[in-house]
């Protein structure tokens, strides 16, 4: 029983570490019942609207302290500009739907000053709760701000005391673009070993582009948490590393591209403008091999040879790696000796050789 209670409790930990969104989950809860407690005390009128205090607070409790700051900043001062437009609109005597159309449409052109970056629209939402909720009233304006600027503080508070620095969400996308990239490496290998008469014209995989942009994303966000953190700077060196495997595994990404291109372009030019390397024959299976254990490597499927169980991932991707340029090595000199100088033969070999040295 208690071994069951030891497995429960460490894949609980184990998901805890993994995901950022609970943490964050529990500090925005945190942070809006220590608001809706504070507003209890107030004085009327402000204890009329509890509510946006918790609103507030939600709004400060990002995935980082220096993000929960600015957000906090630009979504007041949306909530304000808001409130403000909603009291002067109020003002003109003009029909009830002639002024929201009129106040609407204001809001969402405000809504564009970048310097409010995503927070923006709630320009237009705050003037519509200030016309309807508080009848455009000023003081309406004041508690809508004021109390979400108290809770805005909370949510900054809670963050400062318990900082927030996502890296197992960031070791998830590496991990994600790199199983993607080896996908499009596996992709180019079946191609090639397809007959060239049905042999498409393109050969895209939006999974890259999109596990590349979540990557980065979640790395900027990563690097925007350890500012003003104290766990940030004791793990410098972490990020340090992360961003450098992300940017290796984005330069092979950009690699296989360069690869795909020049394969592609070769196989669909026309017959009289081909006058370079046929790609065919024995140059093939070379070639498909290498794509493939490249793709083994970053998928983390090599096998360990006999003798060798002791070895490390790392010293087998190492030996791997260098049987697998010694064999290309032997078949640019083959290819010299039987077809002479070819630019399209030693552009692929230079540019797989480039893929080659990144994984090192």
């Amino acid at each position: 029983m208690r071994q069951w209670a030891y497995r429960g409790v460490g894949a609980v930990t184990r998901w805890w570490r993994t995901q950022a969104q609970p943490a964050q989950a529990l500090r925005a809860a945190l942070a809006a019942a220590l608001a809706w407690l504070i507003t209890g005390v107030l004085p009327d009128p402000a204890s009329d609207y509890p509510y946006y205090a918790p609103f507030g607070a939600v709004i400060a409790t990002t995935l980082s302290l220096v993000g929960s700051v600015r957000e906090s900043l630009q979504a007041i001062a949306s909530i304000a500009l808001g409130g403000v437009l909603a009291f002067f609109a109020n003002a003109v005597p003009i029909p009830g739907p002639i002024l929201i159309a009129l106040t609407v449409g204001i809001g969402v052109l405000l809504a564009s000053l970048t310097w409010l970056g995503s927070t923006g629209m709630w320009i237009p939402t705050a003037a519509i709760f200030t016309l309807i909720a508080g009848d455009g009233e000023a003081f309406y304006v004041g508690a809508y701000a004021g109390l979400t600027a108290v809770g805005a503080i909370l949510g900054v508070a809670i963050n400062a005391i318990f900082p927030p620095l996502p890296l197992e969400p960031v070791r998830r996308r590496i991990d994600s673009f790199r199983h993607a990239t080896a996908d499009d490496l596996r992709a180019l290998a079946d191609y090639l070993e397809q007959d060239p008469d049905e042999r498409p014209k393109e050969l895209e995989n939006w999974t890259v582009f999109q596990t590349r942009s979540e990557m980065y994303s979640t790395l900027g966000l990563a690097r925007e948490a350890a500012r003003g953190n104290r766990r940030g700077r004791k793990q410098k060196e972490t990020i340090d590393n992360l961003s450098s495997e992300a940017t290796r595994l984005d330069r092979l990404s950009n690699i296989t591209n360069d690869l795909k291109d020049l394969l592609l372009r070769e196989q669909h030019l026309p017959s009289d403008h081909n006058q370079s390397l046929q790609l065919d024959g024995d140059f093939f299976p070379p070639l498909i091999t290498a794509l493939r254990t490249i793709a083994d490597i970053l998928a983390g499927n090599l096998a360990e040879p006999d003798g060798d169980a002791e070895k490390n991932p790392a010293e087998l991707e190492h030996d791997k790696v260098v049987e697998v340029i010694k064999k290309l090595e032997g078949l640019q000199t083959d290819v010299k000796k039987s077809r002479g100088q070819d630019p399209l033969a030693d552009t692929i070999f230079m540019t797989l050789r480039r893929g080659l040295d990144s994984l090192q």
